[in-house]
């Protein structure tokens, strides 16, 4: 099944329409039609905001994770992890391994 394909499966599930897809993953009908179609790639944004207004996960949608997402899953992650260190005062090495967060990506959290 195509990317395509699949969002229109998951919108047609959730007994939504083209035009309130559209509302939600804020791009126009014209833009989810030629999706649904397989007449264009949507960016990765689009992906997702399509991904929450159909409430499923990239990977279903896409049967992959890209290498961009996972990279923002785990710099997100550490954000959070590093954020809660500095508030609580806690060493980065100790819990960094309770949540599975690389020290490096750790500390270029800290620097943004």
């Amino acid at each position: 099944m195509t990317l395509g394909e699949k969002v229109r499966s998951y919108r047609l599930l959730h007994q939504m329409s083209q035009t309130k897809l559209a509302e939600l993953a804020d791009t126009s009908l014209q833009y989810v039609g030629r999706i649904e179609r397989d007449f264009c790639k949507p960016s990765f944004a689009v992906i997702m905001k399509i991904c929450e207004a159909l409430d499923v996960s990239p990977n279903e949608l896409a049967d992959w994770k890209t290498k961009e997402y996972d990279l923002y899953e785990r710099r997100a992650k550490a954000t959070i992890v590093s954020a809660i260190c500095e508030a609580l005062e806690l060493d980065p090495q100790d819990i960094g391994e309770a949540f599975d967060v690389d020290p490096e990506e750790m500390e270029h959290a800290e620097a943004h």
